[in-house]
């Protein structure tokens, strides 16, 4: 059997989410240094396109796709950082 303390088990899920938003953030990086905008601008670009682009629409729902990992990630990391934890079981 292996013994893990509560102390232990916080710093592993706080490693891994850091990790997690460590990849989520290059992901996005990627989608900005290829349209040289931030999600927002493009979001609008895509509203307001007169003529959709496959490529741009499934890049936009990818990239979507990571700001909203990104955002639910960074609560639960705050979650952890603050002690916000319930173990059960």
């Amino acid at each position: 059997m292996v013994v893990v303390n509560k102390q232990t088990l916080i710093h592993w899920m706080l490693l891994d989410s850091l990790a997690k938003e460590n990849y989520y953030r290059e992901k996005i990086q990627f989608f900005e240094n290829k349209y040289k905008t931030k999600f927002e601008a493009f979001e609008n670009k895509i509203d307001t396109a007169e003529k959709e682009s496959f490529e741009e629409w499934d890049d936009f729902i990818e990239w979507e796709a990571y700001e909203g990992f990104l955002s639910r990630l960074k609560e639960r990391i705050n979650d952890i950082r603050n002690g916000n934890i319930q173990l059960v079981g």
